[in-house]
């Protein structure tokens, strides 16, 4: 078997493992699903703008000047991970759609202890169908609902349950490889990620991120935060990347996400660039720095009133 089959393999375990809380949220999620609806009301709101996606690696801290610089103007929409929408917030930047597909509960959009940004424009949620009812319940602003591009005994019930007319979206287990989807499938001018990074060195996790805190800042003497971070990393070094004169490991769900990713931007017209370290493969989209960035949208400024 090839690496592409490999890949395929692991990515139809993890959705396999799950399968019981995929049925279990979407049977509480049908009376939110009823109300709000799927994607095609979203759809416009792409159409020719440069998408910026943040995942919640350790790269986008990097960046956080930069989208404040750019995240009023028109001709730009930023879709925040929905780990990344509170490490955005904390740092002035209020993304317009934010993407979950969790399916366990977490803490992702609770926001009234967040004091550095008031959240004045409307931000859209846009959620697997099958996502975690207590984070759904938990958001306050719209909801636009999706189906995964999953067929087979199993998914073809799910989706009819919840809908056929949600829309499907393509995915590779993690979530920002849904909010890729939905971007290139919308007649979009550009992609730009950032925080994608499918990999580590020394951190996994942004430094203003919930679960870096969680995980690496509540040490002790008996169990230092640096040898809790340590023990992570060396758990799920399952693969290596090489890059330059630069290593970097990654999981299997991450290897598996890389993978799909590398695929499908060697069949795309659309410019796809990438500030996330080591994210993609640079023979498959353009690596850019900070420079880079605000070079690639200085060319127009248009910004929102």
């Amino acid at each position: 078997m090839n690496a592409s089959g490999i890949y395929s393999k692991i990515n139809d375990t993890i959705l396999a493992e799950r399968f019981f809380l995929y049925e279990r949220n979407l049977s509480r999620n049908l009376p939110l699903i009823r109300r709000f609806g799927g994607l095609s009301p979203v759809i416009s709101a792409f159409e020719n703008k440069s998408v910026i996606i943040t995942g919640a690696g350790p790269s986008l801290d990097g960046y956080y000047e930069v989208l404040r610089e750019h995240s009023r103007r028109q001709d730009v929409l930023i879709v925040a991970a929905d780990m990344a929408y509170r490490q955005l917030l904390k740092n002035g930047i209020v993304p317009d759609f934010v993407i979950t597909c969790e399916t366990v509960a977490r803490d992702f959009f609770i926001t009234d202890d967040i004091e550095t940004v008031k959240i004045k424009k409307p931000v859209a949620l846009l959620a697997f169908s099958c996502s975690s009812h207590s984070n759904l319940r938990k958001w306050k602003g719209s909801i636009n609902f999706f189906n995964w591009m999953k067929k087979g005994p199993g998914f073809d019930e799910l989706w009819d349950t919840a809908g056929r007319d949600l829309g499907f979206v393509g995915t590779a287990s993690i979530v920002t490889t849904q909010a890729i989807s939905i971007a290139l499938g919308c007649g979009i001018r550009q992609l730009i990620l950032l925080g994608n990074d499918l990999g580590f060195s020394s951190g996994y996790y942004g430094r203003d991120n919930d679960r870096y805190y969680g995980l690496f800042c509540t040490g002790d003497r008996f169990n230092p935060a640096l040898s809790s971070e340590k023990k992570l990393l060396e758990k799920i070094k399952h693969y290596e990347i090489i890059r330059g004169n630069e290593k970097f490991f990654t999981n299997h769900q991450f290897a598996a996400a890389k993978q799909w990713l590398d695929d499908l931007f060697g069949k795309t017209e659309k410019p796809v660039f990438d500030g996330s370290i080591p994210g993609c493969s640079p023979d498959k989209v353009k690596k850019i720095s900070v420079k880079d960035f605000r070079n690639i949208l200085s060319l127009k400024k248009n910004r929102r009133v």
